[in-house]
């Protein structure tokens, strides 16, 4: 009983339930706090159209990147299965848009307003806009050549890498006298090890050690008593931090990261091989 209990992915379901709490939470603000804040329709339109477009952007990236942190940390069979079934699914996947659109009771109240600003916002803002750009998102990936998919993965990297360092930087100015802040900053430090090459990096360091060392430590001392500037001294350390992690734990990182990409590529093949068995079978009902 225990056994099967371990294999069930309850620290994922408790991550997304977490990342949805917050995403629910920070809807509420603006959708029923602020509209508070403005007393003159005309202001309130402006408002709708300028700061509700900023703030759609902040949703869908944030939730967008943590989905790819947590599909990009998790070991679990189950979870990587459940996910891919969504994948191949697309039946079940537009059902499951559709739920994650009902169950905001606040799209609802959008919809029967019928004002198409508001549904469109109300669109963005649900629970299934997130995961209808990282399924699409996936699946660019498959119908693409295979010598473009070595450049879509070059730029996957290198977009990994911005969104972390700017995912970094909101979790800073929102959330800065926090706890979570250090959660969230580590959860995003591992991922960003994991989506690098990281042997590459460490090689380097461990070859021009005697060069590195130094330069650390003068860019460390140069932010914390020359430039002396917050936002700077911030990236240093967690920069500092990424190489420290990639350091300490290159063997654990490696390993981790090859199981991640080894589960994922046998869960696709699963269902690959699933669905070229219904389309034969399919095949030959048609032909009888």
């Amino acid at each position: 009983m225990f056994d099967k209990l371990k294999k069930l992915p309850v620290l994922e379901f408790i991550y997304i339930i977490s990342l949805n709490c917050i995403l629910a939470v920070y809807v509420f603000f603006i959708f029923i706090i602020m509209p508070y804040c403005y007393d003159d329709n005309y202001q309130l339109k402006e408002m709708i159209i300028s700061g509700y477009l900023q703030y759609v952007c902040i949703y869908i990236i944030v939730p967008v990147y943590f989905y790819l942190v947590l599909f990009g940390l998790s070991v679990n069979k189950l979870f990587s299965k459940i996910v891919y079934f969504f994948k191949f699914n697309t039946k079940f996947r537009r059902v499951m848009y559709l739920l994650l659109c009902i169950i905001l009771p606040l799209y609802i109240t959008d919809v029967l307003l019928l004002q198409l600003i508001l549904i469109i916002l109300g669109a963005a803002f649900s629970l299934a806009m997130p995961l209808m750009l990282l399924y699409s998102y996936w699946e660019l990936k498959d119908k693409l050549p295979l010598r473009a998919r070595k450049i879509y993965g070059y730029i996957n990297k290198a977009l990994s890498s911005i969104l972390s360092l700017v995912m970094v930087g909101l979790i800073y100015s929102f959330t800065r006298e926090l706890p979570a802040v250090y959660i969230l900053t580590i959860l995003i430090a591992i991922f960003l090890c994991l989506s690098i090459k990281i042997e590459v990096v460490t090689e380097k360091i461990k070859k021009y050690k005697w060069h590195s060392i130094p330069l650390w430590i003068s860019v460390i001392y140069a932010t914390l008593w020359g430039i002396r500037n917050e936002w700077v001294m911030y990236y240093i350390l967690f920069i500092s931090g990424v190489l420290l992690l990639m350091l300490i734990f290159e063997k654990p990182l490696l390993k981790w990261r090859s199981k991640n990409e080894a589960l994922h590529i046998e869960t696709e093949e699963y269902y690959k091989a699933k669905l070229k068995q219904i389309n034969v079978q399919k095949k030959i009902k048609l032909n009888i």
